[in-house]
């Protein structure tokens, strides 16, 4: 019985040993992107914006003078802690995503939502660090989304 318990734990060693050296690392990606997106907006007959985005209860709002507002952000996220059984799988790093903004006008309200946001499963993938810079007068809504599998923006009427 003894030697029967060391036979199994020895080939589960074996067999954990092997796994390790068969998957690659959970993530091959920078920490940090050094891709940063940016998209920029024409605001001539805009005074409210209204912004959908996971992290838009911490973007920063610059004051810039003219009609046209610019939004930037960082692509981050991953697929930290998921391990493939294809042992050809590769993450596709975070600013290898296609992360972007995209916008839809309203009246006199523009619509910003982020594109290719989602979270599912492992899948992780967001825009942070996001800057805005408009005129003062343009009144900015924050919306935060909840992401799901589905990364196409959310451009519906406010």
């Amino acid at each position: 019985m003894r030697l029967r318990t060391t036979l199994i734990y020895l080939i589960l060693f074996i067999i954990g040993c092997i796994k390790t050296e068969i998957y690659p690392p959970a993530s091959q990606c920078p920490e940090q992107a050094s891709l940063i997106v940016c998209q920029e907006f024409n605001i001539s007959e805009i005074d409210k914006v209204v912004l959908r985005a996971e992290k838009a209860n911490d973007i920063a709002i610059k004051n810039q003078d003219g009609q046209s507002l610019k939004i930037c952000g960082t692509p981050s996220g991953g697929v930290e802690g998921y391990h493939s059984p294809d042992p050809d799988w590769k993450e596709t790093c975070a600013e290898d995503w296609g992360l972007d903004f995209k916008a839809k006008k309203y009246d006199k309200t523009l619509v910003i939502s982020t594109f290719n946001e989602l979270m599912y499963i492992h899948h992780y993938y967001y825009l942070e660090n996001i800057i805005i810079a408009a005129p003062e007068n343009i009144k900015i809504e924050k919306f935060k989304r909840i992401l799901n599998g589905n990364g196409e923006a959310d451009l519906s009427k406010p």
